[in-house]
Parts: structure tokens; C-alpha cells; sequence
């Protein structure tokens, strides 16, 4: 059966790997498709085309290979003999063998979402995002086939959450990131043969976006905030918390005494970060370590968000902040009290920002916040036109 091959797709690139088969349909042409089987690729024998026997399930994937290999190979010759041999039919019998179809384009996204949630290879949060992305697309088009998704759908699914859903311009343009991925998905299983979303025209260029950070004074009035109500002393002590460590939300509850090493003659926190799978040494400044003796628990994003609001709303952090939202060509100010526009992010800008003013190089904070590029950092410093112009008292 030498025209017919597994093979597994970037083996080098991603944990697991989807085994894809491969046939030869002419000379230097075949047609290939995923099987929709995933294994880590140190189990995978590409000599033999294999499922190594240290894998668990070896026996019942190997097996479901070799009857995949026996009746591909038969079709191919049925086909072969009666002059239909190309990558058109042999599609087709993939179609059939798999029970794949053409228009079932929220079957599939149901199928992907769960393999989403169901991976240990994924943050919780993506399967997520990607049913806010189908829920929005089953609101505008409820029997949407992969052949109706071309540039006539682009403009009109772009405007219907420009003006339906009242999205910014770059939320759009990660609603249609997140649509492409799933549609490359489809396309790599398989599923899907139309590519018009490829096409240049299928995107919506960012705009700069500006957030608030919080400076020395806030940090002042929200350290020595008093308040009575539990909910709001422990959003408190976590949003405090990210603005002197510099980490993300996902790894504030990794900041514990257990945690607290000595190197030379100074003390860091050693911390395991979840997106990066990095460890960074987050300076043991005296109130991060009053914060971390007080006992908090870190909450979803979507509660904390809403206690940060009120909690800085409380602590008087009320001065008029002015936000550019930009909506397809169109930009609107929006002026708002700044507790409207705190977020779990704004820990993680503030110590980026204020750090800055302080002197700190660049490399030093990227460092310590587990910041991978310069360009990833810069999104995070957000500063007004008049912050820091004290450093330029007697320049001249």
C-alpha cells in the first residue's frame, strides 16, 4: 500500500499532533486530509507509520489505521480502474468515510469548542471565546453553509456587529481572527473547500486603543482604603497585588510565603507563570508582602472586574479619564470616571508604567512581568502626555 502514507501534521510545532493521511492520486499528486486523531509525537514511529506500543491506546489506534489504510487502498483501486482516480473523488470518499459535511458549519464549531474544553492543552477561557464568536454568528445568519462565507458575508457580518452588537474595531478584528482559525480548522480536517477568507480583504486593521493605569497616588489611596465589606478588602488586596508583582490575573494566587526565595541578599517570589510556562522573580517589595500575609482569593475575571469597578469607585478613584473607541471609520471620545474603565489587566499596565517612571530600564521590567518582546510590552504602557514630564525639569 506504498500510495498510501500517515504522516503527522507539525510534529515540531504543537504538543499533539494530528495524524493525517496522505494519497497518491497521479504522479506528484495526492490528496490529503486529518484523520481527526491527535497523539504527542514522542509516541509516534514514522518509520512503521505507527502509533509507538508505549502509548496507551496503541492497539485501538493502530488499528483504526490500518482498516483506514485497507479501505482508502480499495477505493483507490475501484476508482483507479474505472478512470475517476483524482483529488475530487477521493474527497468525496473522505467525506463519506468520516461523515463529514459541507453546510454544517455550527456542528462543527460545537465539536471544536468541546475539544477545547475538554484539552489540557488549552486555557479554559478559548473554548469559551470561541462560542462567543459562534453565538453571534448564529444570531446573524442561523443556516450559514462554509459556501456562503465569502467577502459579500465579510462586509455585511462586519457591519451587522459594528451596528447590532456596538463593537469597537479591534474587538471585531478578533472576532474575525477567531473565525479564521476555525475556519482553517475545518479546511486542514477536511471539512471545508471554500478559501475565500483568505483573501486580504478578509480583515479589519487595529486601531491604537488607550487604557488607564493606576499611578503612585491611586496606589496610595487604594493601600490605605478602608472598608468594611469582605468582598471588596479581598479585591483590594488582589488588585493591589497585581499592581506591585507585575502578573497576570491567572498567577496572582501563585504569590504566597511558600513561594519566597533569597538570592544573594535580596528576596523574590518565585513564580511558575501559566501562560508562558516560564518562571520570573517578582521583587519582594515590602507591601506585596503585607498583601500576600492577608488572605484573599482570587475570583473569575468577569467578578473581579465588576468588584474593581466599585472597590476604586469607593477609594475615590473618580478623576474624568478619555478614551478614543473607534467603530469602523469612525472615533468617538468617551469620557468616563476612571473606576469605569479598571480591569484585572490594569495590574499588570500599572507596573509597567510606573516602573518606567521610575527609571526602571525596559529589559528589567519585561523581566520581571515575563514579557517575551518589546512589542508585546509596549501595548501595556499607556502613558498620558503628562506623565513624566518632570523628568524634564533643568534638561535645558
Amino acid at each position: 500500500m506504498a500510495h498510501i502514507n500517515f504522516y503527522l501534521r507539525n510534529p515540531r510545532k504543537e504538543p499533539e499532533s494530528y495524524i493525517l493521511i496522505r494519497i497518491q492520486v497521479s504522479n506528484g499528486r495526492y490528496f490529503e486530509t486529518l484523520l481527526g486523531e491527535k497523539i504527542d509525537p514522542k509516541y509516534w514511529v514514522t518509520a512503521e507509520q505507527r502509533v509507538s506500543i508505549k502509548h496507551p491506546n496503541h492497539k485501538s489506534i493502530n488499528y483504526y489505521l490500518e482498516t483506514t489504510r485497507r479501505y482508502f487502498y480499495d477505493q483507490r483501486l475501484d476508482l483507479k480502474a474505472k478512470r475517476q482516480l483524482t483529488k475530487t473523488t477521493m474527497k468525496s470518499v473522505a467525506d463519506d468515510y468520516f461523515n463529514r459535511t459541507k453546510t454544517d458549519v455550527f456542528g462543527l464549531f460545537d465539536m471544536i469548542i468541546d475539544e477545547k474544553r475538554n484539552s489540557t492543552l488549552y486555557s479554559p477561557t478559548l473554548s469559551r471565546k470561541y462560542k462567543n464568536v459562534k453565538d453571534k454568528l448564529y444570531e446573524f445568519s442561523p443556516n450559514l453553509s462554509f459556501d456562503d462565507i465569502n467577502l459579500d458575508f465579510f462586509y455585511k457580518w462586519t457591519n451587522y456587529l459594528f451596528t447590532e452588537k456596538n463593537l469597537s474595531t479591534n474587538t471585531v478584528n478578533r472576532e474575525i481572527k477567531f473565525l479564521k482559525t476555525f475556519l482553517n480548522e475545518c479546511t486542514e480536517r477536511g471539512y471545508n473547500e471554500n478559501t475565500q477568507y483568505k483573501s486580504r480583504k478578509f480583515q479589519i486593521k487595529t486601531k491604537p486603543t488607550l487604557h488607564p493605569f493606576l499611578n503612585f497616588d491611586d496606589l496610595e489611596k487604594l493601600y490605605r482604603f478602608k472598608t468594611k465589606s469582605e468582598h471588596l478588602q479581598n479585591t483590594q488586596t488582589e488588585l493591589l497585588k497585581g499592581c506591585y508583582s507585575g502578573l497576570r490575573h491567572s498567577d496572582w494566587n501563585k504569590l504566597t510565603i511558600d513561594n519566597k526565595v533569597r538570592i544573594g541578599d535580596r528576596d523574590y517570589y518565585k513564580v511558575f507563570m501559566q501562560k508562558t510556562q516560564d518562571f520570573v522573580h517578582v521583587p519582594a517589595f515590602d507591601r506585596l508582602g503585607v498583601l500576600i500575609s492577608r488572605k484573599s482569593v482570587t475570583r473569575s475575571n468577569q467578578k473581579f472586574n465588576a468588584a474593581a469597578k466599585e472597590l476604586c469607585k469607593e477609594a475615590g478613584i473618580d478623576q474624568p479619564f478619555s478614551k478614543p473607541v473607534h467603530k469602523g471609520n469612525k472615533t468617538e471620545i468617551v469620557t468616563k470616571p476612571k473606576y469605569e474603565f479598571v480591569s484585572s489587566h490594569i495590574g499588570r499596565r500599572s507596573f509597567a508604567c510606573n516602573s518606567l517612571l521610575k527609571g526602571v530600564p525596559i529589559n528589567f521590567i519585561m523581566q520581571v512581568g515575563g514579557w517575551k518582546t518589546e512589542n508585546s510590552f509596549r501595548k501595556y504602557v499607556q502613558l498620558s502626555s503628562l506623565d513624566g514630564l518632570e523628568h524634564f525639569d533643568n534638561v535645558f
